[in-house]
């Protein structure tokens, strides 16, 4: 490249740095034949594939695992990874029954949060 005759440190850091300012400045605003106009219009031009990122509550859902545990009688809590949760006294089962299932979704890698969805509790003892 012109732009690079006499320089006495050429590194692949300039080297890298001088093409992609070339590029840039020049190559992306020359017009092509081929396409019929520079490569920047020609990007600008085309149509936008962009996709709305989804807001952090439905990320968030998105990369959690679901897991099923039975709540203990004794001090209503579940337990997740080697960590016990205590589950509000408002979603505990009923006394009566067998026993509540928990659905626990939890993030595989951050088993110190968790949520709770209560799922019904079976009345027949093959549940």
């Amino acid at each position: 490249m012109a732009m690079l005759e006499g320089e006495d440190a050429l590194t692949l850091e300039v080297l890298n740095q001088a093409t992609q300012a070339w590029v840039e400045q020049e190559y992306h605003r020359t017009h092509h034949a081929e396409i019929g106009d520079t490569p920047l219009a020609r990007y600008l031009a085309g149509p936008n594939v962009a996709r709305p990122c989804p807001d952090s509550a439905e990320l968030r859902a998105a990369f959690r695992i679901e897991i099923t545990r039975r709540q203990r009688r004794s001090d209503g809590t579940v337990s997740l990874a080697g960590r016990r949760f205590e589950i509000p006294a408002r979603f505990s089962p009923p006394r009566a029954g067998i026993g509540s299932l928990r659905a626990l979704g939890s993030h595989p890698r951050r088993s110190h949060r968790c949520a709770h969805r209560r799922r019904p509790v079976r009345s027949d003892a093959a549940g």
